[in-house]
């Protein structure tokens, strides 16, 4: 089997919607390329371009409610606890913010007559850029799409293979100019869009974008840029914010220079260096391949697999992709991978396209340590520590407790207060300890004690808000009180169902793991001998896992879960 099977996304047609079209990024910029054939779509995004800035959510009538809470489920008085709990630990504002797509960049092309033929786009894993060819009129046409981590830039390059073929205009939108504040030139050869991200204290941002011809002319006409004649076009696109540059216009054009006085072949040979010296670090292995064609688009592969074919190929393409993706969404100095990693066409995306700590931002990361790349992990990292700060402030504020805690959810600003009213998620106070295991899984694939002495503070003062929090149960037991089963429900014998719980199975395991890590970090640091014995009496006192009268792993201390 050719590497191409493995390594590979190609498709004989152009992307029909959003979902189909083709990811490139490098942790900042993203971009979803869909390959059109008269008018090429690129929608394009930055990871800092959210709605509003940061705010104090933090419910004022939590802690002030929390003991009756905790006796209303103690006393299995459920209704009365869910009905208390959803008024007085749910955030205020009830949600946090939410990313926004940047906008689109369209590029429309003057074809001669003909008819088209042997089109093809495809997306190599291997070098990381999305390439576009057909034929049009006995003309071939190509297209290459990658965005630069070490130029920061989205490079486009469109070639021709007769003089002066290329003629096009190209031009911003954000659906359909409807979220556009300002469009203008730039000179003679660069179009600007500049917009506000919306709510109190929100970001601006620019997306400015540079034609470079070989052959023909450029020319900036209203919001358009139009190239006459070419024989090639290179078009560089930046984007900057307020939330790293005073200046984010000033910025795009720095950008855009410092790209354009590179030759293009410079230009993909730096971007692909980088990224080969991330991706080039795993190979898999599936044992003996089936034959598994790499001249066949891969829907069409998807569809013989679902038909019962073999296609060891398409298993290791999904796995290479994994890590393409990562890669592409979380860089160092980027935000970490969100819900969508960083490509998102909304301007209210599926939940938010936030960061979902309750599995999906976990998940997102499993692969960074395991398929090394763990400088894709320190984004994630960087995130911790600011949520840490107000942590501790949703802690004190909320709980009475010292140390920090989060929630389901975080965002651009790390909220930590409850996010939603949504009774099987919300009052959930385990996502930052569980995000803080990831510091401990780094420093066990890289151990480097500088790096552990930090992650154990971090880890520590998770710690210390569950050694406030814990409450002795009637069992006996210490146990989070308020809590519940991620996404989950329960139902009693007398026909009610309920969400809201305390000491889930899933909380005392990430407890269980969260002081272990602890305990482990502080006799390797010769540190905290005293907290080293209340995690292990901590950790003695916790609910053991119960298995139910179906064999089944039970979910929380009542036999009810």
């Amino acid at each position: 089997m050719s590497l191409t099977a493995e390594t590979m996304l190609w498709y004989d047609q152009p992307a029909q919607n959003w979902n189909e079209a083709l990811p490139i990024g490098n942790g900042r910029l993203g971009g979803m390329v869909f390959g059109c054939v008269e008018e090429e779509q690129i929608q394009f995004n930055e990871d800092s371009i959210w709605y509003g800035g940061p705010r104090d959510r933090n419910n004022p009538d939590a802690l002030a409610n929390l003991s009756l809470i905790r006796e209303l489920l103690f006393e299995g008085r459920l209704i009365e606890a869910h009905r208390l709990s959803e008024a007085a630990f749910s955030g205020t504002p009830r949600s946090q913010r939410h990313y926004l797509t940047a906008g689109d960049f369209f590029i429309h092309l003057d074809h001669p007559q003909g008819e088209l033929a042997n089109y093809r786009r495809e997306l190599d894993l291997e070098k990381a850029v999305a390439i576009t060819t057909y034929e049009y009129g006995g003309i071939t046409y190509r297209r290459e799409v990658f965005c630069s981590y070490p130029d920061q830039v989205m490079i486009i390059r469109l070639e021709a293979d007769r003089p002066g073929a290329l003629s096009l205009t190209s031009r911003f939108e954000r659906k359909k100019g409807k979220h556009m504040d300002e469009s203008h030139r730039h000179g003679t050869d660069t179009i600007v869009m500049t917009n506000d991200c919306g709510g109190r204290e929100g970001l601006v941002y620019s997306a400015a974008a540079k034609a470079i011809s070989v052959g023909g002319t450029v020319r900036v006409v209203g919001e358009h840029l139009m190239i006459d004649q070419a024989d090639e076009v290179v078009i560089l696109l930046a984007v900057a914010s307020t939330f790293r540059f005073k200046d984010p216009k000033k910025q795009c054009y720095e950008l855009l220079n410092q790209a354009a006085v590179k030759e293009f072949n410079l230009l993909k040979e730096t971007h692909i260096q980088d990224y080969q010296h991330l991706f080039n670090r795993v190979q898999l292995n599936l044992g003996k391949p089936s034959e598994s064609p790499s001249v066949e688009p891969v829907n069409k592969r998807l569809e013989k697999l679902q038909s019962g074919g073999e296609d060891t190929g398409l298993y290791a393409l999904h796995f290479h992709f994994g890590r393409y993706l990562l890669i592409s969404s979380s860089r160092p100095g980027s935000l970490p991978a969100n819900l969508q990693g960083i490509w998102n066409d909304s301007m209210s995306p599926p939940w938010d396209s936030k960061f979902t700590i309750n599995i999906n931002t976990q998940m997102n990361y499993w692969p960074a340590e395991s398929c090394n790349l763990a400088e894709c992990h320190l984004p994630l990292f960087e995130l911790i520590e600011r949520m840490r700060v107000n942590g501790r402030v949703t802690a004190q504020k909320m709980y009475g407790c010292r140390g920090f805690v989060a929630h389901h959810n975080t965002d651009i600003s790390a909220d930590t207060a409850p996010q939603d009213i949504y009774p099987p998620a919300t009052q959930w106070v385990m996502g930052g300890a569980w995000l803080t295991l990831h510091l401990w899984e780094h420093y066990k694939y890289s151990p480097d004690p500088a790096f552990l002495e930090q992650a154990y503070e971090t880890m520590k003062e998770s710690a210390l808000f569950f050694q406030d929090f814990l409450i002795e149960s009637p069992e006996g037991y210490l146990v989070t009180n308020p809590s519940v089963s991620p996404e989950n429900r329960y139902a009693l014998p007398n026909g009610e169902s309920g969400t809201l719980c305390y000491g889930p199975s899933m909380d005392n395991q990430i407890l269980t793991e969260l002081l272990n890590a602890c305990i482990e970090a502080s006799r390797l640091l010769s540190t905290d001998e005293s907290l080293r014995k209340e995690w292990v009496e901590i950790i003695s006192r916790l609910p053991v896992m119960k298995v139910g009268k179906y064999g089944q792993l039970q979910a929380g201390v009542a036999s009810r879960l």
